[in-house]
């Protein structure tokens, strides 16, 4: 019973790893489909998504045997452990939260690795989805960012760059530009994990994974890298 109170169903874990297997198909199906990008792109499914799905079929044969004791007394000393924890807020919620689950990333794919490290980087993981304020109220910025490739513009130069952005090889992403920040949307709560990349432009594919992020100063030279990854695909 108390291992079922602070443990959640690993079912719904499961699901969510087959929606983004899914996700991450399905829009490069489509993409290479419309002819905007080509067959070459359906390559990096398998190297984004093997690595993390195997993480987390291990993961829960972990979980399977730690929830499945094989003897009475190791039953016991698992009830104990979880009444203990149970008595501390931030061991329980880290539990509860599953907090302490492979996080979905991957180093290779569609993307433009941008050499800081893996626990530093924006690139290869899904961008934080932080409430947000704008000229039609109060949302979600996934909602501001709609379906397609976004360009997040986190800049006090914003302006001029997203001038720069409507032209070739970003128009061909065919992405939505949208300014977070002064003359844009407005975090209520600044995310943490943006707060490094206040002049960058970050370049959010369908799948609301991060495929590139790119300071102000260096923009010239990531167009050129964006447009080699996309010339990469034919």
């Amino acid at each position: 019973g108390d291992a079922a109170h602070l443990m959640p169903p690993f079912a719904g874990q499961g699901m969510n790893s087959g929606l983004r297997d899914a996700f991450n198909l399905a829009w490069k199906l489509a993409t290479v489909a419309r002819g905007q990008f080509g067959a070459g792109l359906l390559d990096s499914y398998e190297p984004e998504r093997r690595a993390h799905a195997g993480s987390m079929i291990q993961f829960a044969l972990n979980m399977g045997r730690a929830l499945a004791p094989p003897n009475a007394v190791a039953a016991f000393a698992l009830v104990a452990a979880f009444r203990v924890l149970s008595l501390f807020p931030k061991a329980r919620d880290y539990i509860a939260q599953m907090k302490f689950k492979p996080p979905p990333r991957f180093a290779h794919g569609f993307i433009l690795p941008d050499g800081r490290s893996a626990r530093a980087t924006l690139v290869g993981r899904m961008f934080p989805q932080p409430r947000v304020r704008g000229e039609t109220g109060e949302r979600r910025l996934d909602d501001v960012l709609g379906p397609a490739f976004a360009l997040v513009v986190r800049s006090p130069r914003a302006g001029e760059i997203v001038q720069r952005l409507a032209e070739k090889p970003w128009s061909d992403l065919a992405a939505r530009v949208v300014v977070m920040g002064e003359g844009g949307v407005q975090e209520l709560a600044p995310s943490a994990r943006l707060t490094p990349f206040a002049d960058h432009v970050i370049l959010l594919r369908p799948d609301r994974y991060v495929a590139a992020c790119i300071t102000v100063a260096a923009l010239d030279r990531g167009a050129e890298q964006v447009r080699a990854l996309l010339a990469g695909t034919f």
